[in-house]
């Protein structure tokens, strides 16, 4: 995709100037790797940013069993490696509630995401543990403890990842690009097991 940067960040959109000549996938447990072919069709050289984004991450939906998510994400273009940068931005609906957890020290995405952020959310004072619950960035959630009822939060933003890098495509040659990353693989089979006496026992046997 090309992308325009923004106020808000990146904005995905298209261009008539380069075309997508040909796109070739490989798919593996291990690795994903997509070769494209692009052609300027300009006469002169075209410099634009280009953006991969990744997908959503809802961190409301708890991930199923040992699934993974994709990672070691790496760009070669002609052969040669590209510095990329990365834009993680937290939403919730149109809603970039990015700077409203960077101000409060909140991870927005990373590994173990989901833990990292309820550690920083209980450290903060209870009013912008509050704050956070009215905007519904995160879920407050009682339990008992050896010292009485305590609050957890769990986060509840979605996570929009997007690599990008600017490139110059130039006139009257093709471009080979090259993506690869390690795929979200994983998962597991929930399956209901209950004793003959069970109040549960007929919907098991389903």
């Amino acid at each position: 995709r090309i992308v325009l940067i923004a106020v808000g960040g990146l904005v995905l959109t298209q261009t008539d100037e380069i075309d997508m000549v040909s796109e070739d996938l490989y798919v593996s447990e291990e690795r994903i790797r997509v070769r494209y072919v692009f052609r300027n069709r300009r006469a002169a050289d075209v410099s634009v940013t280009v953006a991969f984004p990744m997908p959503d991450r809802d961190l409301a939906e708890p991930p199923e069993g040992d699934t993974s998510w994709p990672s070691d994400f790496a760009t070669r273009v002609d052969g040669a490696p590209v510095a990329m940068q990365v834009e993680r931005r937290a939403m919730l609906g149109d809603a970039d509630h990015s700077a409203t957890l960077a101000e409060l020290g909140i991870p927005i995405a990373g590994d173990n995401i989901v833990v990292a952020a309820e550690e920083a959310i209980d450290r903060l004072p209870r009013d912008q543990q509050e704050r956070l619950v009215a905007l519904g960035l995160v879920e407050a959630h009682e339990y008992e403890s050896g010292e009485g009822v305590r609050r957890a939060f769990s986060p509840r933003w979605t996570v929009k990842e997007t690599w990008h890098w600017r490139q110059v495509f130039p006139a009257g040659r093709d471009l080979v690009v090259e993506h690869e990353y390690t795929p979200a693989v994983g998962g597991s089979i929930a399956a209901l097991l209950a004793l003959a006496d069970s109040p549960s026992s007929d919907e098991a046997g389903e």
